[in-house]
């Protein structure tokens, strides 16, 4: 079921300053060029900057030098603790040896789509959280294969970075057999922001026969927004379903319904009322929030079913993951 964590209260840590504007521009860790296109990377964030108090990790934003789609044949990100203090080896093994307890793999996708804009914190879409204990520090690890950049405004590919933060990365534009044991380290990491149970929306992945799902606003606690279809025909009828995971066996192909290149992205827990598309094929849905503040950090994942009159009965959109918060 839809479940939330508790935590001192929302809040970001943008790491290692808040300007999503300023740094180098860095292929590393989510490529933006055929050279880049598989990477194994680690960094680390120090308990100092997520304020020596426990945590709920259940985002990651990156700040791209431009506007842009990225996508990965297959994004993993995982999270340890890791002593404070720890100097990074180029071998990656070291570094996971060290770990104060298990890797907790918090997104691992096939086929994943996520959506930057250029100078502005853009969420990477977790599938799970990390709870922080608020004493050691925090290795992060990224391993982004088959990766490719999609300019769709201003900018340049690219992840913001910060000179003096070491990072341990290995790149091959070739096959990747099996991980890399041990990389470069170079004296420059990507900026992130950690969130904890901080109101946001994003998409990700993608549709078939032209489905797409977005958004207008926030879930916000006490608020409303607006889970929008557009791309479907006109007068046609559609069901947001609802789920709360979107870890394996997800996606779901489903060919064997007569469906092809169209994927069930999300558990189906829970389906909203039906609508009907307007003439230009676009139609949404007004989700309310609890004014509770307990229902911070709670998340679900939705994704657009609309039954069409072409020859193919039905089409998907992509999916959107949805974070209620102040």
């Amino acid at each position: 079921m839809l479940t939330t964590l508790s935590s001192a209260w929302a809040q970001s840590f943008s790491v290692p300053d808040a300007d999503p504007t300023s740094g180098g521009c860095d292929a590393v860790p989510f490529g933006g060029s055929v050279h880049w296109s598989n990477q194994r990377v680690h960094f680390l964030v120090h308990a100092a900057e997520l304020g020596n108090a426990p945590a709920n990790i259940s985002e990651l934003a990156f700040a791209s030098c431009g506007t842009a789609t990225y996508e990965h044949a297959r994004l993993r990100v995982s999270l340890a603790h890791v002593p404070a203090g720890l100097t990074l080896s180029p071998t990656f093994a070291t570094n996971l040896g060290a770990a104060v307890g298990p890797l907790v793999t918090v997104l691992d996708q096939v086929d994943h789509l996520w959506y930057a804009t250029q100078n502005t914190w853009s969420v990477i879409g977790l599938e799970s959280r990390f709870a922080y204990d608020g004493v050691h520090d925090v290795l992060v690890e990224i391993e982004a294969l088959g990766s490719g950049f999609t300019s769709t405004g201003p900018g340049t590919a690219g992840m913001r970075s910060a000179v003096g933060r070491p990072r341990v990365g290995f790149n091959l534009s070739g096959p990747w057999p099996v991980p890399p044991p041990i990389g470069t380290v170079i004296n420059s990491a990507p900026k992130v922001q950690l969130r904890d149970s901080v109101a946001s929306a994003s998409v990700h992945g993608g549709g078939c026969n032209g489905m797409t799902l977005g958004f207008a606003g926030e879930p916000t606690i006490g608020g409303s927004f607006d889970v929008l279809l557009s791309g479907a025909p006109g007068f046609s009828v559609a069901v947001g379903l609802l789920g709360y995971t979107i870890e394996a066996p997800y996606p779901v192909g489903l060919e064997l319904f007569g469906l092809p290149e169209c994927s069930l992205r999300t558990n189906p827990f829970l389906g909203l009322p039906p609508v009907v598309t307007d003439a230009s094929g676009e139609s949404f849905v007004t989700l309310s929030v609890p004014s509770d503040p307990g229902v911070a950090g709670l998340r679900f994942f939705a994704q657009w079913f609309v039954a069409t009159q072409s020859t193919v009965p039905l089409g998907t959109s992509n999916y959107g993951k949805f974070v209620l918060g102040p």
